[in-house]
């Protein structure tokens, strides 16, 4: 036996009225798209790729934004998406381009940079940095792409491991882990350059 008519109206009805206007979704996109750019980026190890993947990403969320809930997390959401464009992205590209210098020299909300340098002591990546050495590039590049994500997104943004947990569909261990072995690594490929490794913890 069907739903009378009158209650796949009211149905209808409702889930129309839950849906993100054009002005909320744009609202929300703007807050996500530098997480949805670290994602990117740490999974890519390419900003201009990383660009692409985030229109992309914004471009299926608006295509798919009945499916949304207002009741859960858009960051979390949109991460998904990101996750398999990224991940699609790759498979397409088995050959992954190599980093250069201009691939980590800005991040796209965080403009102002200054001279220190981008590494602290613990090797973690200080926010509003907008150029990374050669050496930082290289040791990134030496990097998991899950190592390189979850580095960014704690480093950058400052999230907390079980925010970077949910984003990227991993345990709050694995990124704790994830991040420690990387500042590891870091701090290995830096050498000897501790007096330029100074700054605040992550």
């Amino acid at each position: 036996m069907g739903i009378p008519d009158e209650n796949v109206t009211r149905l209808g009805e409702l889930k129309l009225k839950d849906q993100l206007s054009p002005e909320e979704f744009g609202e929300r996109a703007q807050g996500v798209r530098h997480t949805l750019w670290l994602i990117a980026m740490g999974m890519t190890n390419d900003r201009h790729l990383a660009e692409d993947i985030v229109q992309e990403t914004l471009a299926i969320a608006w295509r798919k934004s009945g499916q949304f809930e207002r009741a859960t997390s858009f960051t979390a959401w949109t991460a998904a998406i990101a996750r398999n464009v990224a991940l699609n992205s790759r498979r397409k590209n088995a050959r992954q381009s190599l980093v250069n210098p201009e691939h980590l020299d800005s991040t796209p909300a965080n403009d102002a940079g200054h001279d220190a340098s981008p590494i602290n002591a613990v090797g973690g990546i200080l926010p509003n940095q907008k150029e990374f050495d050669d050496q930082v590039v290289s040791a990134l590049q030496d990097l998991s792409s899950a190592a390189r994500s979850c580095l960014l997104l704690r480093t950058v943004t400052g999230l907390s491991y079980d925010k970077i947990s949910e984003l990227l569909d991993i345990a709050p261990g694995t990124a704790m882990s994830h991040v420690y072995r990387a500042r590891k690594t870091l701090r290995t490929r830096l050498g000897g350059g501790t007096n330029r490794l100074e700054g605040g913890t992550a």
